[in-house]
């Protein structure tokens, strides 16, 4: 997870609660004023944002950790359609992980506008310069992060609870119209008024509980704090994927980077591990033209950023790396979607009787493909047809079936699991289906969005091909 030394330091140090914490959040730790707002509506968003924060910590595990490097990356589809390379995948790795973390700390930096005094107010500065990778192991890391985890399942309690009140508010206001005309329903209406009152009840108490009755200055500290407990534990663990510099005794001490010069060289220096270009460029001889091409991700980008003066968080988030993929992979086609649904209709059709799918539906599947994908169908097609006259001849059609049959699930069993990612990925940070959960994500290195596309044209080709086929037989097999 690093050198000996720097790991060795981080545990030497992780009990110096005043050394380890930055001063601007231990300064303001207990300034908790109640006259100050409280989040109010803002609590939902707010959760939210925890719940990321949560999801991205529970990530950086030992557990989670161990099973991205010797689960995730070594999948028989990642390994094929994107790279080999365990250290260019886990740079990738590294680097979404740090886009997470950068538009997390925007949210944060946005809510500290609220708070009264002028640290807070300023967090996206310190966050960029400030931040101690003693931190990974701090003490108290555990404690804080049961209490956000708290604060989201209250909030999420709360969101439903408000749902729940408003859909009997309107069941109420029906039933009173109704009750004018029908005395037979007073005694439901009666139940049914004890039920709304319930649940007013305990909407009002998770009010109290909840992040809603909280103020700014307590919960954005919390927040910062958490995010840069994150920040350190991402260094540590992805310490050989990431530029050498972030280990830096610059970064160990910052409280002893006191000139804007060196203050300038931490932000440069957190920008480049973002970027992760430093290592890219180190690595691109060790991959074939596909993965020299995603491995040169905002190339040019990175080296604009680093001659402007406004290399800061919001800037780096203009530059995501789902954005900057080359031509040559699915992502940067503006396909994984589309080649998803794709799969997973083909998985789903498969795993029924494939004679019963009709001519609409075959139609349907046919047209979501783009133009160069139904030629090479229509090609595999052919070939697949072929083949079977020239080696299989007379043979019993219901053996020839079962060849396709496993030939289809042999590919599923490596595509499906990433076009099912695919969509994941995707819901998972769409802004109108985020929910309160807090398990890990999936990485983009486990979707499409990375795939090489002549390798998933052909695998989708084959899959379609095959299962052309299969439906074809069958009802030949059925008939006779």
């Amino acid at each position: 997870m690093g050198n000996d030394a720097s790991t060795g330091l981080i545990r030497r140090r992780c009990s110096e609660f005043d050394v380890v914490l930055p001063h601007w959040l231990l300064r303001h730790h207990n300034n908790n004023n109640n006259k100050q707002p409280i989040l109010g509506i803002l609590s939902f968003e707010t959760a939210k944002t925890m719940s990321r924060l949560l999801s991205l910590y529970k990530s950086l595990t030992d557990r989670e950790v161990s099973r991205l490097r010797n689960e995730s990356v070594t999948t028989e589809g990642v390994a094929y359609l994107i790279s080999t390379d365990h250290h260019f995948l886990l740079t990738l790795a590294c680097r979404e992980k740090m886009e997470d973390l950068d538009r997390i700390a925007i949210a944060v930096a946005r809510l500290g506008k609220h708070c009264s005094g002028p640290v807070l107010t300023q967090f996206g500065r310190f966050y960029e310069v400030d931040v101690d990778v003693r931190l990974a192991n701090y003490k108290d890391a555990d404690r804080m992060f049961r209490k956000l985890e708290k604060f989201v399942s209250t909030t999420a309690d709360l969101y439903s609870g408000l749902q729940s009140l408003t859909e009997l508010e309107i069941s109420d206001k029906r039933m009173k119209k109704w009750s004018f005309d029908n005395i037979a329903g007073s005694p439901n209406f009666d139940l049914f008024d004890q039920k709304l009152s319930w649940q007013k009840q305990r909407v009002r108490h998770l009010r109290r509980v909840s992040l809603w009755n909280q103020n700014f200055d307590r919960v954005v500290p919390l927040m910062a704090r958490a995010v840069c407990v994150v920040y350190a534990r991402i260094l540590v663990v992805f310490a050989s994927h990431v530029p050498p510099l972030m280990l830096s005794t610059t970064l160990l001490y910052p409280q002893a980077s006191s000139s804007s010069n060196q203050h300038h060289q931490l932000a440069k220096l957190w920008a480049d591990c973002c970027s992760a270009n430093n290592y890219l460029s180190q690595t691109k001889s060790q991959h074939d033209d596909h993965d020299h091409q995603v491995s040169n991700l905002s190339n040019k980008q990175h080296v604009n950023n680093n001659n402007n003066n406004n290399n800061n968080v919001a800037t780096r988030t203009t530059t995501r790396l789902v954005n900057q993929l080359p031509a040559s992979t699915v992502g940067g086609s503006g396909l994984p979607l589309g080649y998803a649904n794709v799969v997973i209709m083909a998985e789903r059709y498969l795993m029924s009787n494939c004679a019963s799918i009709d001519k609409r539906e075959r139609e349907e599947l046919y047209h979501m493909l783009p133009e160069s994908l139904k030629r090479l169908v229509r090609s595999k097609l052919k070939e697949m047809v072929r083949r079977r006259e020239d080696d299989f001849g007379d043979a019993d059609i219901e053996w020839v079936l079962l060849g396709w049959e496993e030939e289809a699930r042999a590919i599923l069993r490596w595509l499906g699991p990433m076009a099912h990612h695919t969509l994941t990925w995707q819901t998972e940070r769409n802004v109108e289906k985020q929910t309160f959960d807090v398990k890990p994500r999936v990485l983009l290195l486990q979707t499409l969005f990375f795939a090489d596309k002549d390798k998933t044209d052909d695998a989708i080709a084959d899959l379609l091909g095959s299962l052309s086929c299969i439906c074809k037989y069958q009802k030949l097999f059925h008939t006779n």
